[in-house]
C-alpha cells in the first residue's frame, strides 16, 4: 500500500511538473548564455580552445567545455525547459555580469554566483560607467548591479587555503608540572602526612601484641620517628596504587578501613593526573600553525581576486587587520603561496577543491567554510523569463524530472568534499618523529641482562643443588657401605 501511495504521488508530480513546463513560454529565439570560465564551474575540455567571446550551440559547448556550469545549462535550460540556448566562453567575471545587467550578448550568467544585496540594489547609485571601452575584467565589479538572481542551486561559501603544517613542539617540563597537576600532588603529599600519623596512632599499640606470626618489619613501630617512617613509606606506596604497601601491613579495623579509604583516593588522584596529561598531550599533537579560521589570518600575508573577492573579505570581516595583496587572476594567488609570498588565500571553497583534485594542492590545505554564501544564476533586473528559470531550477533540483545528469550527481562530481572541515590537498605534510633507539636498546639490554642473570643464577642454584645431593648421597652410601662391613665382621 504504501510504495503504491508513493508511486501515485509520483507520478501526479511528473504530470504537475510535465503541465508546468508546457505553460511556460519559450523565448522567440535561442537565448545566449554567458558562462564564465573558471574550473569547477568551467574549463576548456578539449585541445581546440575555445576564444574569449566565442559562441558555441549546446552540442558544441558539451563537448569542447566541461564544468558545472555546462551540466546545469544542460540539465535546467534545454533538458527541463526545451529552450532553444547558445552559450558565450567569457573569462572575466565582473565584466560579463555587467554585460549581462545592460543585455550586451548575455541574457543570463551562469557561474558560482553570490548572492549580495550590492548587486541587486538599482537606485541612483547603480550608475553606468563613464567609458565602459577604459575598463576591463574586475574594473567593472563598481557596476555589477541592477540585477536579478535565480533560486539557489547550491550554499557553498569562502575559504583559506594556506600550506599544510606539522605541528607544534611538545614541552614535556609544562605538560606534567601544570597548575592542576601540581596542585594535585600538593594535596597528595599533605594527605599523606595525614594518612601517616593517623595510621601510625591506629596500629603502633598492635606492635608485637597481635599476629604474633607476622615479622615485625610488617608493623609500625611504636616510637614516634620510627613509626612516622613506618607510616610515611605506607601512605606514599598505597596512593601510587599500592606498590610496596605489602611492607606494612595494618591489623585494626580502624587502620584497614583507613588503607581503603586511601587506596580509592590513590586511584581517583592517579586517575585525576593521567587525565590532564593525556589531554595536554593529545591536544599539543593536535594542535598546529594551520590557518583553519578567519582569526588565524590576522597580521598575515593573504591574497585574493581584486574585485569582488577583495570587497567580500573586507566587508564580511572588518576587523580583521591582514596585509593585502591582490592580483586580477586567482591563480597567481596559487603560485605566491606555493612560493611563500603569502601566509594564504581567500577564495571560494569549492575552487580550491577543484586544484586539489587535479593533483595541484600538494602540501596545502582549506579551511572549513568561514561565511557561508548561496550560489545563483543571474539576470538583467525585470528579466521576463527569469520565473520560468527558477521554476526548472526547483524541478531539477528536487528530482521531479529525470535529468541527465541528476542534481546529486552534478554537486557530487563538481562539487565533492565536506565544507564543514579541512580539506588537504595531496599527502598531508607531516613529519615522522625519530624513534629513540638509543632508550629502546638500552632498556631491552637491561632486560635482556636481567634475563641472563636470573637464568645464571637460576643454573649456579641447581647445579649446587646437584653437588650438594651427589654429596649426601655418597655420604649415605659410604655410611651404609660402613655399617654392611662392621655387620659383616
Amino acid at each position: 500500500m504504501a510504495s503504491g501511495a508513493l508511486l501515485f504521488i509520483a507520478v501526479h508530480m511528473l504530470a504537475a511538473a510535465s503541465r508546468a513546463m508546457a505553460q511556460m513560454p519559450a523565448p522567440s529565439s535561442a537565448l545566449t548564455l554567458c558562462l564564465v570560465d573558471g574550473p569547477p564551474e568551467l574549463a576548456q575540455s578539449t585541445t581546440t580552445l575555445v576564444k574569449e567571446g566565442e559562441l558555441l550551440n549546446l552540442t558544441e559547448a558539451s563537448h569542447r567545455l566541461q564544468g558545472l556550469s555546462v551540466d546545469l545549462v544542460s540539465a535546467v535550460f534545454h533538458q527541463v525547459l526545451g529552450w532553444p540556448v547558445n552559450v558565450r566562453y567569457t573569462t572575466g567575471f565582473s565584466k560579463t555580469l555587467y554585460q549581462t545587467r545592460i543585455g550586451d550578448g548575455c541574457n543570463v550568467t551562469v557561474t558560482s554566483i553570490f548572492k549580495a544585496a550590492r548587486r541587486e540594489t538599482c537606485d541612483s547609485e547603480c550608475t553606468l560607467p563613464p567609458d565602459a571601452s577604459k575598463l576591463s575584467g574586475e574594473d567593472f565589479e563598481p557596476y555589477t548591479c541592477c540585477l536579478d538572481f535565480s533560486h539557489t542551486y547550491f550554499s557553498g561559501g569562502w575559504s583559506l587555503m594556506s600550506k599544510q603544517q606539522s605541528g607544534t613542539t611538545i614541552n614535556y617540563i609544562s605538560v606534567f608540572f601544570q597548575r592542576d597537576i601540581v596542585h594535585a600532588i600538593a594535596v597528595a603529599v599533605i594527605g599523606m602526612f595525614f594518612v601517616a600519623h593517623v595510621i601510625w596512632l591506629f596500629e603502633r599499640r598492635m606492635y608485637g601484641l597481635r599476629n604474633r606470626d607476622l615479622p615485625l618489619y610488617f608493623q609500625f613501630r611504636p616510637k614516634y620517628l620510627d613509626g612516622l617512617k613506618d607510616g610515611t613509606w605506607f601512605a606514599s606506596s598505597t596512593v601510587l596504587g599500592d606498590v610496596g604497601a605489602g611492607m606494612k601491613l595494618p591489623v585494626t579495623p580502624a587502620g584497614r578501613l583507613l588503607s581503603i579509604v586511601w587506596v580509592m583516593f590513590g586511584l581517583f588522584l592517579l586517575s585525576f593526573v593521567t587525565s590532564i596529561i593525556s589531554s595536554t598531550l593529545t591536544e599539543a599533537k593536535l594542535r598546529s600553525d594551520e590557518i583553519l579560521t578567519v582569526a588565524d589570518v590576522a597580521g598575515k600575508r593573504v591574497c585574493m581576486q581584486a574585485g569582488f573577492y577583495e570587497y567580500v573579505f573586507s566587508s564580511s570581516f572588518p576587523a580583521v587587520g591582514i596585509q593585502k595583496t591582490t592580483y586580477e587572476a586567482k591563480i597567481d594567488c596559487f603560485y605566491a603561496l606555493k612560493n611563500d609570498e603569502v601566509d594564504a588565500v581567500f577564495g571560494v571553497r569549492e575552487e580550491f577543491v577543484n586544484y586539489f583534485s587535479q593533483g595541484l594542492g600538494s602540501g596545502l590545505l582549506a579551511s572549513p567554510v568561514i561565511k557561508s554564501q548561496e550560489y545563483c544564476i543571474a539576470f538583467a533586473e525585470g528579466w521576463p523569463y527569469a520565473p520560468h528559470v527558477n521554476a526548472a531550477l526547483l524541478t531539477f533540483r528536487e528530482g521531479i524530472m529525470a535529468t541527465q545528469p541528476s542534481y546529486k550527481d552534478m554537486i557530487d562530481r563538481w562539487y565533492s568534499g565536506d565544507a564543514n572541515v579541512a580539506t588537504y590537498g595531496g599527502k598531508a605534510n607531516t613529519t615522522e618523529e625519530d624513534w629513540s633507539w638509543g632508550l629502546i636498546g638500552t632498556a631491552i639490554a637491561f632486560v635482556v641482562i636481567y634475563m641472563l642473570l636470573q637464568i645464571f643464577v637460576f643454573i649456579v642454584a641447581y647445579m649446587t643443588k646437584s653437588g650438594q645431593q651427589e654429596e649426601k648421597d655418597a655420604q649415605q652410601f659410604g655410611s651404609a657401605k660402613s655399617g654392611m662391613s662392621a655387620s659383616m665382621k
